[in-house]
């Protein structure tokens, strides 16, 4: 009772298992007295009475038998129109079944936008998963390569030299500036913008946000992050400096939590500490 209780509501607190006893007691004292206590009185176990010898049904049994059922009709009505919460009902998924001939033959193929169509066919109906390149056995350990290489993770003036990247020689310059997050997108930045002609610097360091605004450089220390303060200040004058035609930001949202303010809500947002002044 308490199983089939529990797979008709799964969450549940004490007055549920209150509920549970007081009904087992009811079904029991009813079992007794309407259908245990009668058999057992009765000739059936006994034998002692011949086929002929038998008496019809009492209508007590007959009251005993569509209670029975009524109950177990009941039960079985519940189970299916009571649902935990949060279920849903099952939708089935429209199978993709096209071989991609007939929407092939209606595809312009000359069209950057074609022939990205006629990718998406492929791989909808392809029984195999491609070569991935870079493998992903080891995501979780994989970095770009900027991260790894020239110590771009941490750009200062002692490597700013090494972490420029695109048309190195072209006077049309993108600098792109923040934490890790920034570093990562390096690889797509510079697939962008080598080909219109772009130089792209990259000016970051790893757990100092673009934001002008201490934080700590962990959820944990209470020592703030000096070395991400002089680096937001000197990263400012180089900016300033270069005079870059396209400037990309960006920085983890985590960076709200290691605000040395301590702001929350909206206010780390918009009332957080004054912005350092710029070089």
């Amino acid at each position: 009772m308490i199983i089939f209780a529990e797979s008709l509501f799964p969450e549940h607190d004490a007055s549920f298992f209150l509920g549970v006893t007081v009904v087992i007691f009811a079904v029991s004292a009813y079992a007794h007295h309407p259908v245990e206590d009668p058999i057992r009185k009765s000739g059936w176990l006994g034998g002692a009475r011949r086929k002929k010898d038998r008496q019809p049904l009492k209508a007590s049994y007959k009251l005993t038998a569509l209670s029975l059922l009524a109950v177990v009709s009941l039960t079985t009505a519940a189970s299916v129109l009571v649902r935990p919460a949060g279920q849903v009902d099952y939708v089935a998924t429209p199978k993709i079944t096209a071989s991609g001939s007939a929407a092939a033959s209606n595809t312009d193929a000359s069209t950057a936008a074609g022939q990205l169509s006629l990718k998406i066919q492929s791989a909808l109906t392809t029984p195999e998963w491609p070569t991935f390149d870079p493998g992903i056995e080891n995501m979780a350990d994989q970095r770009v390569p900027q991260w790894t290489e020239n110590g771009c993770l941490d750009v200062s003036d002692e490597n700013i030299d090494k972490c420029v990247y695109g048309a190195v020689d072209s006077q049309k310059i993108a600098v792109v500036a923040g934490d890790s997050i920034a570093t990562s997108w390096l690889p797509a930045i510079i697939g962008a913008l080598e080909p219109s002609g772009y130089r792209i610097q990259a000016i970051t360091k790893q757990g100092c946000p673009i934001a002008l605004t201490k934080v700590y450089p962990s959820q944990t220390s209470t020592v703030p992050y000096d070395a991400c303060t002089d680096h937001q200040a000197w990263a400012t004058q180089k900016i300033n400096e270069i005079s870059p035609e396209l400037i990309i930001l960006s920085d983890s949202a985590l960076s709200l939590e290691r605000l040395v303010s301590k702001a929350s809500g909206t206010a780390r947002r918009t009332n957080g500490p004054p912005p350092m002044e710029a070089p």
